[in-house]
């Protein structure tokens, strides 16, 4: 009996996890900087990650992103070639992850829209990719 099942969304998850990891990266190297760095729509980026939410449990959000997406394209890679119970066990994290992923990107989307009324563009994509994975994974 074969209990392994080939998701049809491993590859575009992992994909999105590999972008979003690097989105997670830029913000977090140019926003180390002490110059402002500009999004993608010609918007201030510096004031959102600036700001007195940039961080969640004394660790940067840009950590907490590139942790999730590294968490999700690794569990998902393993959970593609695993049998059994591991395979079970690596979904889970990978749907456990993109979840709390999504969650913690519609409260700052939420930031940015209703507290700050600043928008950065690198952040609104890492966040769209977050919720984008969990509803593949979910689907």
């Amino acid at each position: 009996k074969v209990w392994y099942t080939r998701n049809t969304m491993d590859l575009p998850i992992a994909l999105l996890s590999l972008i979003g990891f690097g989105i997670a990266l830029y913000v977090h190297l140019a926003g180390a900087e002490r110059t402002k760095f500009l999004c993608v729509f010609g918007e201030d980026c510096t004031t959102v990650i600036k700001s007195h939410f940039n961080h969640i449990f004394y660790l940067r959000n840009t950590w907490w992103g590139m942790i999730a997406f590294i968490v999700l394209f690794f569990s998902g890679v393993l959970a593609g070639v695993t049998h059994n119970e591991t395979q079970y066990a690596f979904r889970l994290i990978e749907q456990a992850t993109a979840i709390t992923a999504a969650v913690v990107g519609l409260y700052l989307t939420g930031v940015q829209i209703f507290i700050l009324k600043k928008f950065c563009s690198w952040c609104l994509m890492a966040n769209c990719i977050a919720i984008g994975i969990s509803i593949l994974l979910l689907y």
